[in-house]
């Protein structure tokens, strides 16, 4: 099986965009990825440190070179950098070292061809995290600038991102709202008929405007008009357009 060809968008990869690789090694399993994975691969030239440029992860081979130096040059560079580390026989430090970080992770050396899928696959994954995580940081700014409150469910129906405003206008603690469920802002009745009609619409035109009623914690509901915009990964954006009274 060979790794698909792979590429970036800012919210994660989709199918035809660049995916910039470091190779700090060299192994058989490197040669592979750079003829099936369609990833952008260099090999370090000069010092690791100065070569991280516009680079989307770096991959360091754990058998040609010290491995925690390289890890630990990156990271002083470039902390959130993704970096896959090959080995076939990890060190206990190297396996401390992608345990500790998010933007660390580890494929195991084989065969160079089943080597190389597994290594698209770990870069796939970390540069996919990072974009999407540097999207929801932009997001989050974004939703900050407006006096009206906002936030971001995503393709399960928990609110992923969420403003002071909104939390503020639904009565409940911004943290505590994130990962919940969007239905927990309307009473139930209501939240169906956002599902049935609303979120109808969006899926077909991408927006719905309309009025809804929101519901508190303690039960109180008021009357808000509000603006549903589709994202292309399933996700939606909900503003309450009215701003709050001064």
């Amino acid at each position: 099986m060979e790794p698909s060809k792979l590429s970036a968008t800012d919210d994660g990869l989709s199918a035809e965009s660049h995916v910039s690789v470091l190779s700090a090694g060299d192994d058989d399993a490197v040669d592979a990825l750079v003829e099936n994975s369609g990833f952008d691969v260099r090999p370090v030239s000069g010092d690791l440190g100065d070569g991280l440029d516009d680079v989307d992860c770096v991959v360091v081979d754990c058998d040609s070179r010290d491995p925690l130096d390289a890890l630990s040059t990156v990271r002083e560079q470039a902390p959130t950098v993704p970096v896959v580390m090959m080995a076939s026989s990890p060190s206990a430090g190297v396996l401390d070292a992608v345990t500790d970080s998010e933007w660390t992770d580890l494929a195991h050396k084989g065969d160079a061809g089943v080597t190389a899928t597994l290594l698209a696959g770990r870069v796939e994954a970390l540069v996919a995290h990072r974009r999407a995580a540097a999207h929801a940081r932009r997001t989050g700014a974004a939703l900050e600038e407006t006096r009206c409150g906002a936030a971001v469910v995503d393709p399960d129906g928990r609110f992923s991102v969420v403003d002071r405003s909104f939390a503020r206008r639904v009565g409940r603690d911004r943290e505590t709202l994130q990962g919940r469920d969007w239905r927990t802002c309307f009473p139930s009745a209501e939240a169906d008929r956002l599902e049935s009609t609303a979120l109808e619409r969006v899926r077909d035109d991408w927006r719905w405007t309309g009025g809804c009623v929101v519901e508190q914690p303690d039960g109180d509901t008021f009357y808000a008009r509000a603006r549903i915009v589709g994202l292309e990964d399933g996700s939606f954006v909900v503003v309450l357009t009215d701003p709050p009274d001064e």
